[in-house]
């Protein structure tokens, strides 16, 4: 049972590791304290779709979000690309893991995202935002969190979607004093 006096970053926390523990069996502390963070930043919309256009209009989907992600079109620095290609990974990892029944909302037949799968565009993103770390730092080292979320079939993209319905359910089981603090 949960605490009524938690924070919404200490739910966040509880339930995430709540769901690694019971649910995929994984204890990592990088990627568990990673997505307590992006849960919680995202628990406000204006940080979800913080991705702005040249006019100052919030980017909402992907497809347009991955022309400021590319240098050779709208981003105007290797440091946005990357930035931009992290926001697209933890904003697919976010709709796929959290509110998967929302997909076919998004990815309606006519919506720019009717043809993206948000799992394998979080993949590469991700991917691109860790060569762009690597290349920043002048090392190898990947961030375990970075690593774990681009990874193959064994990464959290993959495992939060193929679990995302469980997830779901667990953060929609939240009491109803704590979603009002969300809605702010």
């Amino acid at each position: 049972m949960l605490r009524r006096d938690l924070s919404l970053q200490e739910l966040f926390g509880e339930l995430v590791e709540r769901a690694f523990a019971l649910s995929l069996r994984w204890d990592d502390r990088q990627v568990i304290c990673y997505l307590t963070n992006l849960l919680t930043e995202f628990a406000h919309m204006d940080n979800l779709y913080r991705l702005r256009d040249l006019n100052g209009r919030p980017l909402q989907e992907v497809a347009e979000m991955l022309y400021y992600a590319d240098v050779r079109l709208g981003a105007q620095s290797f440091y946005q690309e990357r930035e931009v290609h992290r926001h697209i990974g933890d904003f697919t990892l976010f709709w796929t893991g959290v509110y998967p029944e929302a997909l076919p909302k998004l990815r309606a037949s006519l919506r720019k995202d009717h043809l993206i799968d948000y799992v394998k565009q979080g993949k590469e993103s991700y991917g691109v935002a860790v060569r762009y770390r690597r290349v920043a730092r002048g090392s190898p080292d990947v961030p375990t969190p970075f690593r774990e979320l681009r990874g193959g079939d064994a990464g959290l993209v993959r495992r939060a979607s193929d679990v995302g319905t469980d997830g779901a359910r667990e953060l929609r089981a939240v009491p109803q004093k704590s979603r009002r603090v969300v809605k702010k």
